[in-house]
């Protein structure tokens, strides 16, 4: 007599594909969704970005500098990247690919690595890794006046995120020939807008930095600005909470791993359940 499906199960391995493989099944599934909606969001929003300003004559190449200048270029590729990641990940679950569960399994793998060797690598050669954030932004303060998406980043970082001015000091913003004050331009010896403190309920004022670097006026001097620069705040805000970052750093590496793991295990039960079925059809057509 022929043997059922469930007999052949029972020969090929222990259980079926039960309730443990559907929960880890919906969680991918739940979690990748996620994942390549926000990676369709800045996907879109990066590509809008870009066609607004026509600032494509800017990317010259594919280095540092032009990563960390162009806003919409950061934010098409972390979209692709999830899109990319979010889509493996939720359709090789959710149709049970094995082939996507595995592809998106090995992408997750080299981006923790890439992860690890990143905070090993500013870790271990910190002075290095200074340096080249230092020497991007000076460039970016360079090119201020010529980015209009550079030059928004820019003033979003100084006025709300970090609220602070220049690279490591105000007079840093020197750097350009406008602000400089040996230039003959109105802007001479003066900060972006973007530098002044501003209080609750305040009207932005867009010449709040005029002539606040000028050494001979008393009355314009460093007054209304932050007078702390932006790397030097980010890397007092890290010294201050280096416990919270690293704690949520170890958490989000623990869940990618986790996904890694049952991205896998999932993988291997569908070419399991694949060969089993395979088993199964082949004795039945034998009888």
């Amino acid at each position: 007599m022929a043997k059922s499906y469930a007999d052949v199960q029972n020969g090929e391995g222990s259980g079926s594909f039960g309730w443990c493989n559907l929960i880890v099944k919906f969680f991918l599934v739940a979690v990748n969704i996620i994942v390549w909606l926000v990676g369709t969001a800045l996907l879109g929003i990066g590509v809008f970005i870009q066609l607004e300003t026509e600032s494509d004559e800017r990317i010259s190449g594919l280095g540092l500098d032009s990563f960390l200048s162009n806003p919409a270029i950061i934010l098409i590729i972390f979209g692709v990247l999830l899109f990319l990641l979010g889509f493996c990940g939720c359709f090789g679950a959710l149709f049970e690919i094995s082939y996507l569960l595995i592809f998106y399994a090995g992408a997750l793998t080299l981006l923790i690595l890439a992860e690890i060797g990143v905070v090993l690598w500013i870790y271990l050669d910190r002075d290095r890794a200074y340096d080249t954030v230092d020497q991007t932004l000076q460039r970016n303060i360079i090119n201020y006046f010529d980015d209009v998406n550079l030059r928004d980043l820019i003033d979003l970082f100084q006025s709300q995120f970090i609220r602070c001015c220049g690279i490591n000091r105000p007079n840093d913003w020197e750097l350009n020939i406008y602000f400089n004050c040996s230039s003959i331009a109105f802007q001479r010896c003066s900060v972006p807008f973007s530098c002044c403190r501003l209080e609750d309920g305040d009207v932005i004022n867009v010449q709040c930095g005029y002539r606040t670097l000028d050494i001979t006026n008393d009355q314009r001097h460093m007054q209304g600005i932050y007078t702390q620069g932006c790397l030097t705040r980010v890397r007092d805000l890290i010294d201050d909470n280096i416990i919270v970052i690293a704690g949520v750093g170890i958490g989000l590496l623990v869940f990618q791993v986790v996904n890694v793991m049952l991205s896998v295990s999932l993988a291997v039960d569908v070419r399991r359940e694949v060969r089993i079925f395979k088993a199964y059809k082949k004795r039945q057509q034998q009888h």
